[in-house]
């Protein structure tokens, strides 16, 4: 089995630990990650903040394995995730095939996973896919599109989800549909870390979030320790503007 990070044995129901890691792509001066640590646990979700740049993305390609770290190290539980099965990853490459239905896509991934034999009715139904079910990929909303890929990720019961931007064009349905989903977290064993723009999505689901600013991670926050999404909101503006204030007169 060919794993793009290392794996740890008995993690203290750790499921990612991530420590230092750096990463810089071809022709650029600055790292898109820099010393970077991370720990997942079970049962778990962080949310990951930032601008755009600010690394979030390149931490998950790190973790899934598409890149490879320049220094430090990924290691993954696989008393709890024993191979990429157990991992959906949705991200702006992931694809269905457009041509066939959305029954069809989700018949198709448990079928290419070897899982032929759990029924996708629950995923179509908790995503409110039903009606939509016979329908091809390619006549659907870019909305429905995305609820359409969390069902077929979700349908093979992975033990971790990695979600970049997964409220992006999708309507306010398909946002509180995900919502739950990943507070059902909690009661399926299930991990997930989450990259996200939108403030409110992740005050709703986010065991914590991770603050991160030009590759660093620069803060964390807990959404239970604020009364409203607002006061949430205040604290993360302020903490990126204190980060943007004291980067400028470092570099001035």
């Amino acid at each position: 089995m060919s794993w793009g990070c290392s794996i740890v044995s008995k993690l203290r129901c750790k499921v990612i630990l991530a420590q230092s890691l750096s990463f810089r792509y071809k022709n650029q001066k600055t790292p898109a990650l820099d010393s970077f640590d991370l720990d997942l646990y079970e049962e778990e979700i962080v949310c990951v903040l930032g601008h755009n740049g600010a690394g979030k993305t390149t931490l998950l390609n790190l973790i899934y394995g598409i890149l490879r770290p320049n220094t430090g190290k990924v290691l993954i539980n696989q008393e709890v995730i024993q191979s990429y099965r157990d991992i959906f990853y949705l991200d702006s490459h992931f694809a269905l095939n457009e041509d066939m239905t959305v029954a069809d896509n989700l018949e198709f991934r448990l079928a290419l996973l070897g899982n032929e034999s759990i029924d996708p009715t629950k995923e179509l139904d908790q995503f409110s896919l039903q009606r939509h079910k016979d329908m091809p990929i390619k006549c659907l909303s870019s909305g429905l599109r995305q609820r359409a890929s969390l069902a077929t990720g979700f349908c093979v019961n992975p033990s971790l989800v990695l979600l970049d931007e997964p409220t992006n064009t999708v309507d306010q349905e398909t946002r509180f549909l995900l919502e739950d989903m990943l507070k059902d977290c909690k009661h399926s064993h299930r991990s997930a870390l989450v990259v996200s723009h939108d403030l409110d999505f992740a005050y709703s689901v986010a065991d914590y979030c991770i603050v991160m600013q030009d590759g660093k991670r620069v803060a964390q926050i807990e959404p239970s320790k604020y009364p409203s999404s607002k006061d949430f909101q205040n604290e993360y503006l302020l903490i990126t503007s204190r980060q943007r204030r004291s980067y400028a007169s470092n570099h001035h």
